[in-house]
């Protein structure tokens, strides 16, 4: 029994004795009853009470006693049991990890399993490696021996193609050192790669200069080489140009780009030809002053001739006494006038060539101009029964920019040609506006419907005496064959060009004259 069991057992027994004396005390009050025997009995009964009560603790202490023991055990056993549980829980544990241990170890053994077929994987790619080692080895050397033959063969080549090069180079050097022509070639920065020794006699170096800038130190007054080096370089341009003066000389002087032969693209460099034209200057010069001399030496006497057969015919045409007479007066004053044209044709190519003929530039109405020249051909054109017409143009035509003489020297010459060559149909003159390189011209096109031109003749049209019948001895039609190399000069002195458009045997021609429009 615990302590708080026993503390209720002696306040019940002391309540119940202080009851008892209380109770006695009221009975003896109220009845007058004496109070000893109701003590004595309930003393009794506290003995009693006392004696049970101590049996009570008696049992009760035994009764603690057991459950104190039974806690003592029921305490072992939850010991036992949280033990057991922990126990347990660390089996769990144990086991939890025991599996884990397992599942990892069958993990690995997986693993190892793999690795293994890896390993015999591996193993079997390190036998094809070596197998395919060897095969490559095998070729490899098989390859080597092939590529020293091939590199012996390559060398061969080499040495051959090197040997032929060479060959090349010193016929190309020879052939460059027997012309008689100056040579220059430059690469892109204007040094000279290669030069003849003809060149070497034309100009002198100074102070370790190359032939090249001793030539255009020397020509600098006549021709710029530097600048039309850089206008090549630029343009890929040729450039040719004539009768340049030089210290009692006269050369013609031929620039050219050199470009690789596969594409026409790369720019190699620039080859220069300097050509002595001093004797065929010199013979030009002499045969230009005989035509000169002759011609006007034969001019006079010519007109004095035509003169003298206008008045006779004059004369005779007021009483015909003698046909023959009248046709061969005819004869004398037509072949003078002839002559008198190719005279005239003569001193214009001596004038021009020598750069002694002077242009009056200015601007006026061309198609005025081609009117008055169609009108004024209308006569020729109508002996031979062809037509000769003007396509009026349909837009307004702007003025250009020429000489008006000149300009009608040119019409007079391609429209009389034109109706020289038509036998049948007739002769049709247009004007249009063209622009050609960025500038404007005034196109006169002259279409006849005449005998054409062969193409193996057409090289010869714009030449000195050039016709289209190339057998001077047996040809039929008869002039001086200056007439297109004159309105050649002429047209290009003003800016403009001839040239021939269009031509087809037994159908027609058509020739072109361009003129610079101007304000």
């Amino acid at each position: 029994m615990g302590k708080v069991g026993i503390r209720s057992v002696l306040i019940a027994g002391v309540a119940a004795a202080f009851y008892a004396v209380f109770f006695s005390a009221i009975v003896y009050y109220f009845f007058g009853q004496p109070i000893a025997p109701f003590i004595a009995i309930y003393l009794i009964a506290i003995i009693g009470f006392l004696i049970i009560f101590a049996i009570g603790i008696a049992v009760s202490r035994k009764k603690d006693e057991e459950v104190d023991s039974a806690k003592v055990k029921a305490e072992e056993v939850a010991t036992r049991t949280r033990v057991l549980e922990e126990t347990s829980a660390k089996m769990a544990a144990l086991l939890k990890e025991a599996q884990d241990s397992k599942a990892e170890m069958q993990r690995t053994l997986n693993d190892l399993q793999n690795n293994k077929g890896a390993m015999f994987n591996l193993l079997d790619d390190s036998r094809a490696m070596e197998e395919s080692l060897k095969r490559e080895v095998v070729e490899r050397k098989k390859a080597e021996e092939e590529l020293i033959k091939a590199k012996a063969g390559v060398e061969a080549q080499v040495e051959e193609r090197t040997r032929q090069l060479r060959e090349e180079e010193s016929r190309l050097i020879s052939s460059i050192d027997s012309l008689s022509l100056g040579y220059i070639m430059l690469d892109v920065d204007g040094k000279v790669f290669i030069n003849n020794a003809v060149v070497e006699r034309f100009f002198k170096r100074v102070d370790g200069e190359s032939i090249f800038d001793a030539a255009t130190r020397e020509m600098k007054d006549v021709f710029d080489f530097k600048t039309n080096f850089e206008s090549i370089l630029r343009d890929r341009k040729t450039i040719d140009v004539s009768h340049i003066p030089y210290n009692g000389r006269y050369f013609k002087i031929y620039m050219s780009p050199v470009v690789f032969l596969h594409d026409h693209q790369g720019l190699i460099g620039v080859v220069v030809l300097i050509e002595d034209m001093t004797e065929q200057e010199l013979l030009d010069q002499s045969k230009s002053n005989f035509i000169a001399i002759a011609s006007h030496e034969m001019r006079t006497p010519l007109t004095i001739i035509r003169g003298d057969a206008e008045l006779m015919l004059q004369m005779i045409e007021r009483k015909p006494e003698n046909e023959d007479v009248v046709k061969f007066l005819t004869a004398i004053q037509s072949n003078s006038v002839r002559l008198l044209g190719v005279l005239h044709d003569f001193i214009d190519v001596v004038q021009q060539e020598e750069n002694r003929i002077s242009l009056k530039m200015e601007s006026f109405d061309f198609t005025k101009l081609v009117r008055d020249v169609v009108a004024d051909l209308q006569t020729v054109a109508a002996k031979k029964e062809i037509y000769l017409k003007l396509n009026e143009p349909q837009v307004s035509i702007p003025p250009v920019s020429s000489d008006v003489d000149k300009s009608r020297q040119i019409l007079i010459n391609l429209i009389g040609n034109a109706i020289h060559y038509t036998g049948k149909g007739g002769v049709t003159v247009e004007l249009s506006i063209v622009s050609e390189e960025g500038k404007k011209f005034l196109k006169t096109s002259v279409i006849d419907t005449g005998i054409g031109i062969p193409e193996k003749n057409r090289s010869m049209l714009f030449r000195k005496f050039g016709t289209i019948q190339t057998d001077f001895l047996h040809r039929t039609e008869y002039g001086s064959g200056l007439g297109l190399y004159i309105s050649k000069l002429l047209s290009t002195a003003m800016g403009g060009s001839v040239r021939l458009e269009n031509s087809v045997p037994d159908v027609g021609s058509t020739f072109v004259l361009l003129l610079p429009i101007g304000v």
